[in-house]
């Protein structure tokens, strides 16, 4: 599995880990576990850390992803950060899914770095950044 997710208690915040490959089918699980993991903790702010994608979904495949969370109608004060994968390749797939989200309405932001990301996360729910461990 491609993919795992932790939950941050004291910060309320879910993290998202893709490594490797990932393929649709994966994309589809972490999605609807990292979907249940906000619901289950009532938790707005999700890390997505691509830093060891290798090989990213096709295009078609983050446009369908995207319009999934359109479909369950996310919270405005949600919040996405993603960190970028290394590989260039990857990258210009998390740089296209950042357009495509934000052109439909979803608050998501991509960073180099995981610092840069939870420091975005938490300046925006009001409680100032915070590291988590």
């Amino acid at each position: 599995m491609p993919w795992n997710l932790r939950y941050h208690d004291d910060d309320a915040v879910v993290e998202t880990f893709y490594t490797g490959a990932v393929t649709a089918q994966d994309l589809t699980e972490a999605y609807r576990a990292t979907a249940a993991a906000l619901l289950e903790h009532q938790c707005l702010l999700l890390l997505a850390n691509c830093t060891g994608l290798t090989a990213p979904p096709s295009f078609f495949d983050l446009i369908d992803l995207v319009g999934s969370i359109i479909a369950e109608k996310v919270p405005l004060d949600f919040r996405e950060a993603v960190v970028l994968p290394e590989k260039e390749r990857s990258r210009l797939s998390v740089r296209f899914f950042e357009t495509v989200s934000r052109n439909r309405g979803l608050n998501v932001r991509i960073f180099s770095t995981r610092e840069e990301a939870l420091t975005w996360l938490f300046d925006g729910s009001g409680r100032g950044p915070r590291p988590l461990t």
